[in-house]
C-alpha cells in the first residue's frame, strides 16, 4: 500500500484537502451506493449478510461518519464547493444528516438497539394520516385508527416492510424512492389494503406509473397524467373536482377506470412518447430543407420589438373526466396494468364545446426562471440582432381544437398558448402539449418572478429550445 505525505505538513490540515480526500474516499466504500441501496433500512438489513453483500454494519457506520465529516466541514469552510459531488456522495451525505439527526441508540432492557424517538415516530404517524386525509385515499379511516394505535405504543416487535421501518423512523431518503414508500407505508397500516399490498410493486425508476381505483386514480407527479394534472391542485372550489398535489402523488384524478379495476386499487404504468426538444442540428436540417432566404440588411433583423403578453382570456375549461383504457391480457399474472390510451375529456364554457385530447407524449413542463439580478437590478441582454428569435404566434384555447400538429410547425416561431381565463385552462394547455408533442415553458402573468420575454427567452433557441409557452 502506498503512503504519501504533504511537503508542507500544514498543507494536510487544510479543510480543502480534507473535503477533498473525503469526497474521493466515500466512493470507494465496499458498501454500495444508496442509489443502489435505495434506503438506509436496506443498508442495515444487508449488511446483516456479509457473505452475500460484502460488508458488515462497521462498514456502514464508517461511510456515515465520513459522509456526516464532510458535511460538516464544508459548512465550517463556508463557501460552495461543487467539484466531486456526485450523486452517490451527496446521497451518502443526506443518509448521514438523517441518522445523526433521527437515530438514536438504545441500550436499555435488551441488547442495543437503534431507532427514532417517540417525537419524530408521532410526527410521522400524523403526517401518513394526514396524506390518506387531504388526499382522500381510500381506507383513510383505518390509516388514521392505526396511527392512533400506534402513537403512544410503537410497534417494536410488529415485522413490517423495510421501507414502512424507514418512514416511522422518518429516514426516507428524498428522491424517486419517496412517492413509494409513502404508498407502501399507508398500504401497510391499513387492514384492507394489506391484503392486496403484496400483489404488486412500483416501478420508481420509472415514475410513469400510478394506482387505480374505482371512479378515481393517482398518479406519481412526473407521470404524464401527473404532469398535466398537476395545476388542478392550486384551484380553489369545484373547478379542479378536488385534485390534490402532495409528496410526488397528484389525485384524485376523475377517472373512467377498466372493468378490471377493484376497490383495492391496480396499479398502472404508462407507455409514452419522448416529446419533441428543439437543437441546433434540428434548426440546420429544416433550414437544409428549404429554399435559400433572400439576402437581407442588418439593418432589418435587428429591429426589436418589445413582446407584449396576450391579454386574459374569456374562456375557461373544466375538466370532465378521464377515460383509460388497459391491455387486460395476462394481468392475473402480472404485477402492473399497463395503460394503452389516456383520454382526457373538457368542456369549453364560453365555446360551449367538448374536447378530447389523447396524452401521447410525455412532454416536459417548466415554470420560467425568476429574474436574473446583477448588482440588485434587473436584467434582460437582448442583442437586437437576435430579435428574430422571439417572432411568436399566440393561440387561443378554441384555437387548440384545430391546430395543427406540432411535426408541421416553424421551429423559429415560438408558440405562445393563452390559457389565462380560469378553471382548468392550464391542464386544458398541458393536455394538448401532450397530444401534439412539444415540451412548455409555463410563465404564470401575475406573480412578478419575471416577464413575458424571459419566458419567450427560455423557450427560444436561446435557452432550452421548447418553443412553447403557456400563459397562466
Amino acid at each position: 500500500m502506498r503512503r504519501y505525505a504533504w511537503l508542507d505538513p500544514q498543507e494536510g490540515l487544510k479543510i480543502r484537502h480534507q473535503i477533498s480526500d473525503l469526497i474521493a474516499h466515500i466512493p470507494s466504500h465496499p458498501v454500495p451506493s444508496f442509489e443502489t441501496l435505495t434506503s438506509i433500512t436496506t443498508a442495515m438489513y444487508s449488511s446483516n449478510c456479509h457473505q452475500e453483500f460484502g460488508y458488515i454494519w462497521l462498514d456502514l457506520l464508517l461511510r456515515l461518519l465520513e459522509a456526516r465529516m464532510l458535511t460538516l466541514l464544508i459548512k465550517r469552510a463556508g463557501r460552495s464547493w461543487n467539484g466531486g459531488l456526485t450523486r452517490p456522495v451527496v446521497l451518502a451525505m443526506i443518509a448521514a444528516h438523517l441518522w445523526a439527526e433521527k437515530i438514536d441508540f438504545k441500550t436499555v432492557g435488551g441488547p442495543m438497539a437503534a431507532g427514532a424517538t417517540l417525537d419524530i415516530k408521532n410526527q410521522q404517524l400524523d403526517a401518513i394520516a394526514k396524506f390518506a386525509r387531504d388526499m382522500d385515499w381510500p381506507f383513510a379511516n383505518e390509516v388514521a385508527a392505526k396511527a392512533d394505535e400506534w402513537r403512544n405504543e410503537p410497534p417494536q416487535c410488529v415485522r413490517m416492510p423495510l421501507p414502512v421501518w424507514d418512514w416511522l423512523n422518518g429516514i426516507v431518503l428524498p428522491g424517486y424512492m419517496f412517492p413509494s414508500v409513502l404508498v407502501i407505508s399507508l398500504y401497510f397500516m391499513s387492514a384492507t389494503l394489506q391484503s392486496a399490498a403484496g400483489r404488486f410493486g412500483l416501478k420508481s425508476h420509472d415514475a410513469n406509473f400510478g394506482i387505480l381505483y374505482p371512479g378515481k386514480s393517482y398518479w406519481h407527479v412526473r407521470s404524464i397524467i401527473g404532469k398535466v394534472m398537476a395545476p388542478l391542485s392550486l384551484l380553489r372550489g369545484t373547478g379542479g373536482k378536488g385534485v390534490r398535489c402532495l409528496a410526488g402523488w397528484v389525485g384524485p384524478c376523475p377517472t373512467d377506470s377498466p372493468s378490471v379495476v377493484h376497490r383495492l386499487g391496480v396499479p398502472a404504468t404508462i407507455t409514452a412518447i419522448p416529446p419533441r426538444v428543439f437543437t441546433a442540428q434540428t434548426e440546420a436540417d429544416e433550414y437544409a430543407r428549404q429554399p435559400a432566404p433572400e439576402l437581407r440588411e442588418w439593418s432589418d433583423e435587428a429591429k426589436w420589438t418589445e413582446p407584449k403578453a396576450p391579454t386574459t382570456s374569456i374562456d375557461s375549461v373544466e375538466l370532465r373526466r378521464i377515460a383509460l383504457s388497459a391491455d387486460t391480457r395476462g394481468h392475473a399474472g402480472d404485477r402492473q396494468l399497463g395503460i394503452k390510451t389516456i383520454d382526457c375529456h373538457f368542456w369549453l364554457r364560453q365555446a360551449q364545446t367538448d374536447v378530447t385530447f389523447r396524452l401521447l407524449f410525455n412532454s416536459v413542463f417548466l415554470a420560467a426562471p425568476p429574474y436574473r439580478r446583477d448588482s440588485g437590478t434587473r436584467c434582460h441582454r437582448i442583442d437586437p440582432l437576435d430579435a428574430a428569435d422571439y417572432v411568436f404566434r399566440t393561440l387561443e384555447l378554441t384555437d387548440l381544437i384545430s391546430a395543427e400538429t406540432y411535426g408541421a410547425w416553424d421551429d423559429r416561431v415560438i408558440t405562445v398558448v393563452n390559457a389565462t381565463g380560469g378553471g382548468a385552462a392550464e391542464t386544458y394547455a398541458r393536455a394538448w402539449c401532450a397530444y401534439v408533442g412539444p415540451s412548455a415553458v409555463i410563465w404564470n402573468k401575475s406573480d412578478g418572478r419575471c416577464c413575458f420575454k424571459c419566458a419567450l427567452m427560455t423557450a427560444g433557441k436561446q435557452g432550452l429550445g421548447m418553443r412553447t409557452v403557456i400563459v397562466c
